[in-house]
């Protein structure tokens, strides 16, 4: 019982990344729509890819004759490490919020060097 509720599961998300790809909203708006987590959102999609390539790599494991209709879900992102500490990831997926995190990047990177040297360094010009 415990297979038959597992492949459930899976359906359900990949039915559910599906309607993500045509949603056209972000992650957290999506998943605030669907009432599940963001983190989850992210594991089933690690789940769900790690799947299909070992069904990939062995095409029998799915069973002798059986066939498996897969929709790959794109998972591309850009990460930066800020001096801070703060890890910054944008999922390419989403063009919206790909285009704001930047603007919103290029005018803070903008402010800071109109910024006066005595206050980006913290003491006196020499």
């Amino acid at each position: 019982m415990a297979g038959g509720l597992e492949v459930q599961k899976f359906a359900e998300w990949r039915a559910r990344f599906e309607r993500f790809a045509k949603a056209g909203k972000s992650v957290s708006r999506f998943c605030q729509g669907e009432g599940v987590s963001v983190p989850s959102f992210y594991q089933w999609r690690k789940k769900l890819a790690a799947r299909e390539r070992t069904a990939n790599a062995n095409p029998t494991s799915l069973g002798s004759g059986s066939f498996a209709a897969v929709r790959l879900v794109g998972s591309a992102s850009v990460a930066a490490w800020l001096p801070g500490g703060t890890r910054l990831e944008i999922p390419l997926g989403d063009p919206r919020t790909l285009t704001l995190v930047i603007e919103t990047l290029v005018r803070a990177d903008a402010e800071q060097t109109l910024a006066p040297r005595a206050k980006r360094t913290g003491g006196a010009s020499c």
